[in-house]
């Protein structure tokens, strides 16, 4: 990932999160979603 980029892992079950990451616990396909629509650029913030 780029220097600033932001490091996510969505999961829901982990037992210890890597050095850097964000944790989201949940089911990928109603996060992911979610995630995408706060991205800049996205259409909802466009």
């Amino acid at each position: 990932a780029r220097y600033h980029a932001e490091k996510i892992i969505v999961s829901l079950d982990i037992e210890k999160k890597p050095f850097g990451y964000k944790l989201i616990r949940g089911k990928a396909t109603s996060v992911v979603p979610h995630l995408i629509d706060q991205w800049p650029g996205s259409e909802k913030n466009c």
